[in-house]
Parts: structure tokens; sequence; C-alpha cells
């Protein structure tokens, strides 16, 4: 069954440079994360089907999109001060499932359009192991 998320139940939280978390989701537009392992082929030839041994997981780089906000403490302002720094971050979809892990801030976009309002998308890469909820 499809579950539409609304923004109440969305959360990221995300360290600052002193490793304190901070929870960002009222600026939250979307984020979009992957979890990923690999997967070695091991079949032989006198196996019948397939045959897979797990690997190490892989580490794709998320993105995050926010509201643009450049009050001292807000979205912005938090993401240019984690550039460089290994952080943790915690993502939810629906308050409970979701992604965490240390992450590397590895870029931003700031693309702006007259008369529209501002937004911007952090992205991030996994450092070491995730953890899946």
């Amino acid at each position: 069954m499809a579950k539409v998320l609304n923004s109440g139940n969305a959360t990221a939280t995300i360290d600052n440079a002193g490793q304190s978390p901070i929870d960002l989701s009222q600026y939250v537009l979307s984020f979009e994360a992957e979890w990923a392992k690999e997967a070695l082929d091991v079949t032989a030839l006198t196996d019948t089907a397939e045959r897979v041994l797990a690997g190490i997981e892989r580490h794709p780089e998320f993105s995050i999109e926010f509201w643009f906000d450049d009050g001292a403490n807000a979205s912005w302002a938090h993401i240019i001060s984690i550039k460089g720094t290994v952080i943790t971050v915690a993502l939810t979809g629906d308050g409970s499932a979701g992604l965490s892990g240390e992450a590397l801030l590895v870029g931003f976009t700031l693309p702006v359009q007259i008369g529209e309002y501002l937004k911007f998308t952090a992205k991030f890469r996994w450092d070491n192991t995730v953890t899946v909820a």
C-alpha cells in the first residue's frame, strides 16, 4: 500500500560542527537517500541457480533539499558551518523508518530564480556503516 507523507512525519537531524544534533525538519522540502550492498557472483558451473556472496556496503551520495533561511541558526548557516566535517545525519520518512550514520558534506547548490522562494540542496556522502531502521 502506498503511503503519502506529510511534513509533520519526515525528520532530518544533522549534527552541527560541535557534534550536537540539530533538527532541521522544518526547513526540509525533500531528501533522497540510498543504502546499497555489493554482491559478488559465486555461481559455480554445477549450480542450477545464481549464487551470490554479500559484500561491503556502498556509500552513495544523498541529497537534502532545504528552504533557504539565512538566520543565525537556520538551514543555510547550519549547512555551511559543517563543510569538511564528518557529522551524524538521521533521516526518517515517516517518523520511524529511515537511515542514519556518519556523513560528509560534499557540496551544495543554490539556484536563484527571480521572484521565487530560495531553496538549496546539500549533498552528502555516507562514511562507514549506515543504520537502516
